[in-house]
């Protein structure tokens, strides 16, 4: 089903997309053009509560400076709605992410967000019925994201039986003619649950795994036939009241049948996948397995991807490592450390990734108060990357130094250091040179050590 979307470019003769410096603040950060933006959102935008008020809205805006003035000037204009509905998040702001919070739940204010950069991908808000392009984007794909803020279909949106079937896009700075973009190849997108993504993720895996060279390996035998029980469990499980599917459902009830998937059984079992029955896991641990299910995958199938996801586990790792007083970290301090060490995912296997996955997996509820730390990302509401591209490793500052200090033990200025000798000039640079440019940063330095010199 195509979206309806409106796009509003700028009328006015001064207006071009290439102007720079003082020209862009006399544009976007001007109160004229401010309450016109304004205006035509609060007129024009798609409306909910029989036309009381506007539906849930994005306003990208070009910096914090331009995003304080156009909650300022919707203050002036509009009292009338309280101070919360009409909210600036970006990361000057101290809450934040509470303020994100109550964006993402239907109820609660704000009910328009002033975004600068930090909604602009990875939210999932599927009452969003209006985005206001009020900033200039270079990247097509970066559009591309911003624009897919709105795809998200919601069900009763409008009252009982009325679904979001469309929704706005105020294009105030010519994007859309930029890209030569129209809209009308801009599809809704019916996002997938966690469940669902678990439920694909297992059945690639159980597939890839039917293979001899992965049947004659004892764990790769045992992971499949553990995964294909869960699986048929699942599928068994589903209510007979589904008719529709009943003819992909049916013959997979049968567990003789799940012996050996074709690419077509996998194909109608992932039609089926939204039907699956939500389990007990809470959200965190539920993002935690479809970030190992994906890197397994990738491990075993070279046409799959894993992007940044093994960042994610050793990011998530370090946090973990911070809470050393929890009894529960400490029984699992070994898998925490390895995992952040490179030579783990250089010399990575299925049975340790798996291994990894059953001892974190039950951890992540501690990090529920990390969410706004920006170490923490397990964002899966956008499809993760797949780039072709190898992705880097990036171990944390210190596991780096412990790293090269346990595989250089033979550098002379590290044995003087060691035998508590007395360093001379060039020593000093050799160390700084380490410290400041291989292993990584000054500032990474700095951070780690809070500014002791050499306290590591």
């Amino acid at each position: 089903m195509l979206l309806l979307l409106s796009s509003f470019v700028p009328t006015d003769k001064e207006y071009h997309r290439d102007i720079q410096g003082n020209e862009i603040f006399s544009y976007l950060i001007n109160d004229d053009t401010i309450d016109n933006v304004l205006s035509e959102l609060m007129t024009n935008g798609l409306k909910i509560h029989s036309g009381e008020d506007v539906g849930k809205t994005i306003i990208f805006a070009y910096n914090h400076k331009h995003a304080e003035r156009i909650v300022e000037r919707f203050n002036a204009l509009y009292p009338e709605r309280g101070s919360e509905y009409c909210q600036l998040i970006d990361n000057q702001v101290k809450n934040h992410s509470a303020i994100i919070a109550d964006f993402k739940v239907a109820d609660k204010m704000p009910q328009i967000a002033v975004s600068v950069d930090m909604l602009d991908t990875g939210i999932d808000v599927p009452e969003i019925l209006n985005l206001v392009f009020f900033k200039i984007v270079k990247s097509k794909i970066k559009f591309e994201q911003m624009i897919g803020r709105g795809t998200r279909l919601c069900k009763d949106l409008f009252g009982p039986g009325q679904d979001k079937k469309e929704f706005y896009i105020f294009d105030w700075c010519g994007n859309f003619g930029y890209f030569s973009t129209s809209g009308n190849d801009i599809e809704s997108t019916n996002v997938k649950s966690l469940t669902q993504r678990l439920f694909e993720l297992r059945v690639d895996i159980a597939k890839e795994l039917q293979s001899a060279e992965h049947q004659d390996v004892d764990f790769d035998k045992q992971l499949h036939d553990e995964l294909k029980t869960m699986l048929h469990k699942q599928v068994a499980s589903i209510r007979k009241e589904t008719r529709p599917y009943l003819s992909i459902i049916e013959p997979f009830r049968n567990k003789d049948n799940w012996k050996c998937l074709s690419e077509v059984d996998t194909m109608r079992l992932k039609k089926i996948s939204h039907l699956i029955p939500v389990d007990k896991d809470d959200e965190e641990t539920k993002k935690f397995d479809v970030v190992m299910l994906h890197i397994m995958l990738s491990h075993i199938d070279s046409t799959v991807k894993a992007g940044q996801m093994r960042q994610v586990v050793i990011n998530v790792a370090a946090l973990l490592q911070k809470k050393g007083t929890m009894p529960a970290v400490m029984a699992r301090i070994h898998t925490i450390r390895m995992v952040q060490t490179a030579q783990f995912w250089e010399n990575e296997t299925l049975d340790a990734l798996e291994a990894v996955c059953k001892e974190l997996r039950d951890l992540m509820h501690l990090l529920k108060d990390q969410r706004s730390n920006k170490k923490f990302v397990i964002d899966i509401e956008d499809e993760y990357s797949t780039s072709e591209d190898d992705v880097v490793i990036q171990t944390s500052y210190k596991q780096r130094v412990i790293d090269y200090l346990a595989a250089n033990g033979n550098n002379e200025t590290l044995r003087k250091i060691q035998h508590f000798e007395q360093l001379t000039a060039k020593d000093i640079h050799e160390l700084e040179r380490i410290l400041f440019e291989e292993l990584g940063t000054k500032d990474e330095y700095n951070k780690l050590t809070e500014g002791h010199p050499y306290n590591l």
